[in-house]
């Protein structure tokens, strides 16, 4: 239903990766191993959820410690969940290089006297090629990996116990699927790892579900076409996104995708501009700086990025990102879509009326947005892009 060709590939990967190892309980990446068993994923489970590393270190070297010792096959599904996880996210988001890296990393940690078919562990090239990614999973990918990951490795554990049978008939039915999943995320006590739920909701299902990674877009999507929903929206958006999109398709003889032109500038306008949003702005301990008190004297907030000159306030994303691109060329591919990302929003997206939130170790402070971004250089350039804030 959703015009991605360039997601094909991708989604046939982690179907095979994910759906097959279920179904067989048997490795991509080690064919082997049998590394998606219920065993596996409860060993899994009990090392990752039930013992979560709070430190404020990397999410891979929270999951290397927790990981220690543990068996071979428990790694190999550690770093095929991580797959699953990073395959479908643009480079723009985790560059094909850094995706490899990750993975090759987990893989590393299996015990040097594991069986020969488990020593120099890789992805396939058949799976490596799909780390190319099509879609942009939101800011929540980069900083809620370990939720993403968490519900990952519990859908693995509910799914790896049952007869195959009835693996099969959840793995079949999209809805099911779908119950299955926000069941989980109930369980959990929290949504930050909702995002992860929808883009493997399109990856096995892609025919049912959109290539939408948030469940606000879907909403205003709905909302924007609601007038166009055969009969009348349910209040599903799930549901009503599909019965939109075949309807669309059928109309207009072509596959629809809500992120494209004529369908994007619909609903788009809504989503992005509701009546007031809240922003955190880092402001302790910044490179070494604490910013804070200077902003709540004189009633302002600001970022960084002191490599990037000069933006104008308002401009348009592309004009950030090139400026990015030429002031930091040696950068990954992520930092520089998060600087990009943070001084577009800062400059252009934020909006007066926002709201603003820092927090130090030991206070949180709210402020409003007054008015634009203005570039004052004379404090130091890690102080120099600056919105009035009340």
């Amino acid at each position: 239903m959703a015009r991605r060709p360039d997601g094909v590939e991708v989604v046939a990967a982690v179907r095979r990766v994910f759906r097959d190892g279920l179904l067989t309980g048997k490795s991509a990446f080690a064919p082997e191993s049998a590394a998606w068993t219920a065993a596996t994923a409860t060993d899994l489970r009990a090392r990752f959820v039930d013992r979560p590393d709070e430190s404020s270190d990397t999410f891979v070297v929270k999951l290397s410690r927790q990981l220690a010792g543990a068996p071979a096959e428990t790694i190999v599904l550690a770093a095929e969940l991580l797959f699953v996880n990073m395959a479908p996210l643009v480079p723009e988001q985790i560059g094909v290089a850094k995706k490899l890296q990750l993975i090759r990393e987990v893989l590393s940690w299996a015990e040097p006297d594991v069986p020969d078919f488990l020593r120099h562990l890789a992805v396939p090239p058949g799976l490596e090629s799909a780390l190319k990614g099509f879609l942009h999973g939101g800011q929540g990918f980069l900083n809620y990996r370990w939720a993403q990951f968490q519900i990952l490795v519990l859908l693995v554990e509910r799914l790896a116990g049952p007869p195959r049978p009835e693996r099969e008939a959840l793995l079949d039915d999209p809805w099911r699927f779908r119950d299955l999943c926000f069941a989980v995320q109930d369980s959990v006590g929290h949504k930050k790892g909702r995002a992860q739920i929808h883009v493997l909701l399109h990856a096995l299902f892609p025919d049912t579900f959109q290539p939408i990674a948030s469940a606000h877009h879907k909403h205003e999507i709905v909302k924007a076409f609601a007038d166009e929903i055969p009969g009348r929206p349910t209040g599903d958006d799930d549901k009503d996104l599909l019965a939109l999109s075949t309807f669309l398709a059928e109309r207009d003889g072509t596959p629809v995708d809500f992120y494209d032109e004529p369908w994007v500038g619909r609903w788009r306008k809504g989503a992005v501009e509701h009546e007031q949003r809240g922003w955190l702005v880092r402001g302790y301990n910044v490179d070494g700086h604490d910013f804070i008190p200077a902003w709540v004297r004189d009633g302002y907030c600001s970022v960084s990025w002191r490599e990037v000159p000069e933006i104008p306030a308002g401009s348009p994303k592309q004009q950030v990102q090139q400026a990015v691109a030429e002031a930091l060329p040696e950068a990954s591919a992520q930092l520089r879509w998060a600087a990009a990302y943070q001084l577009h929003v800062f400059l252009t997206v934020m909006r007066e009326g926002d709201l603003v939130v820092t927090v130090t170790p030991d206070e949180v402070h709210v402020g409003t947005v007054l008015g634009p971004a203005t570039y004052d250089a004379s404090d130091g350039l890690d102080n120099a892009r600056r919105r009035p804030v009340r």
